[in-house]
């Protein structure tokens, strides 16, 4: 695995490199995505704005886990 430009390049399966990532941190929010949770700025229409200015879909089927993990980093007082 490797690191460049604030990506990660694997070539192991994503559902595998999710289970490396500490659920309170990360959040799987697309079959081809995870995002960094502290790095999200906004979610509006189905997407995910993060502080870099990138753009993620969000998934029907990861939409709810991934807003419970959010709000979860909010009450937590960490965002």
């Amino acid at each position: 695995m490797t690191t460049l430009n604030n990506k990660v390049t694997a070539m192991n399966k994503l559902a595998e490199i999710e289970t490396w990532l500490p659920a309170n941190q990360f959040s799987r929010v697309h079959r081809s995505y995870i995002v960094n949770l502290a790095q999200v700025q906004a979610v509006e229409k189905g997407q995910v704005y993060l502080k870099n200015e990138k753009i993620i879909p969000i998934g029907r089927q990861y939409k709810e886990h991934f807003m419970a993990s959010l709000q979860r980093l909010t009450i937590n007082g960490r965002q």
